[in-house]
């Protein structure tokens, strides 16, 4: 997997304030953007770089059309550093991803705040990478009521949908017994490309049982390693709709999954969605903090009606890339203030950037 970082040190943010950073040399993987106005205040991140953020032959960007977003990620200290993560998926006007480290990106203050862009992170898979997914639905008593259409399942068709024919899926569910080499997850179906046996896989999902997350978290991060498929991007992808039971702790899963280099992309339903009426915000922050540990990204989802769009989001990303773009915000939200906002992205020399609107419930 490519992974190419800027990095915006030290900069803070005037109310109306908007300047052009420049930056310094890149090494392999990363490179650190300077202000080029002598140290003024900035809300955004763009500048000259070689494609994907390497040095060298500068190739032009296209015009960025629309963007879309896919997590929303405060960090686990939100209340001290003030840092959320937003997963972006810029296209151009043919609808092609472009992900690329010298696009633009502005983050405009909320009313009362002030907001700087800390970091920019591109994440693809290798050009000819094959995509390796795990899907792990929550299957407890509790989504007979938060999903009582099981549109889980069609969501998760739609995920698998945005993937090529040659990447991998797999996929289990928790809350209902086990199999395979599981003591608390169902093996619906193994790593594999035949699409009518992942249908098949999802089509036996249920609602029925306790929430044993941290445990099946644990033991689908260890089938991963020791014989899931290798030298290929991998993450698992986590429907859950209240707080975990059982054994393990959030310790314990984010230890595993940065050991294993695992992204776990999570999406709360329900009463684990921030911007539920219903939502317990115990829920909301361990699927958080699972994605903000392992490097994934979060979602809520407040109706089961919009899961299909936030599991095509999770497809296009998985498949394509995305960029991650951190925002400091102060100072910052008290525990339960939603925060409304803008973010634009674009190529350098572009006129007119695409936006679109973020919303959260700060932790």
């Amino acid at each position: 997997m490519n992974l190419h970082r800027i990095l915006i040190l030290g900069t803070t943010l005037a109310l109306t304030s908007a300047c052009t950073l420049e930056l310094g040399p890149a090494d392999d993987d990363s490179s650190t953007a300077t202000n080029g106005s002598g140290g003024m205040t900035s809300n955004g991140v763009g500048g000259d770089m070689g494609a994907g953020g390497q040095g060298g032959e500068v190739d032009a960007i296209v015009e960025i059309a629309s963007v879309a977003l896919i997590g929303v990620t405060p960090a686990e200290d939100f209340a001290q550093s003030g840092l959320v993560t937003f997963t972006l998926l810029p296209k151009d006007a043919n609808g092609e991803p472009v992900i690329d480290a010298r696009l633009a990106v502005e983050a405009p203050a909320p009313a009362g705040l002030t907001t700087s862009v800390e970091e920019l992170t591109t994440r693809a898979p290798e050009e000819g990478e094959a995509v390796s997914t795990f899907i792990n639905l929550d299957s407890s008593g509790s989504m007979a009521s938060n999903d009582p259409n099981e549109l889980r399942k069609d969501a998760a068709s739609q995920f698998v949908n945005a993937l090529d024919p040659s990447d991998l899926v797999a996929v289990g569910d928790f809350g209902v017994g086990a199999s395979g080499p599981f003591t608390q997850t169902r093996l619906l179906t193994d790593f594999t490309t035949d699409r009518m046996m992942i249908d098949d896989a999802i089509a036996e999902v249920t609602a029925l049982g306790g929430t044993p997350m941290y445990a099946s978290l644990l033991e689908v991060i260890d089938h991963y390693e020791m014989s899931g498929p290798q030298n290929v991007s991998r993450s698992i992808l986590l429907l859950g709709d209240g707080k975990p039971g059982g054994t393990g702790t959030l310790e314990d899963v984010c230890t595993s999954a940065q050991a294993a280099q695992i992204p776990l992309n999570t999406i709360g339903l329900g009463p684990a969605a921030d911007g539920s009426p219903t939502a317990d915000p115990d829920a909301v922050k361990v699927l958080r903090d699972l994605a903000d540990c392992s490097g994934g990204a979060y979602t809520g989802v407040v109706e089961a009606a919009d899961l299909g769009t936030a599991f095509d989001g999770f497809g296009q990303a998985a498949r394509s890339g995305a960029i991650l773009v951190t925002v400091r915000f102060s100072p910052v939200p008290e525990a339960g203030e939603t925060v409304t906002g803008d973010l634009s992205v674009a190529s350098p020399d572009q006129t007119t950037a695409p936006t679109v609107t973020y919303s959260f419930v700060a932790p």
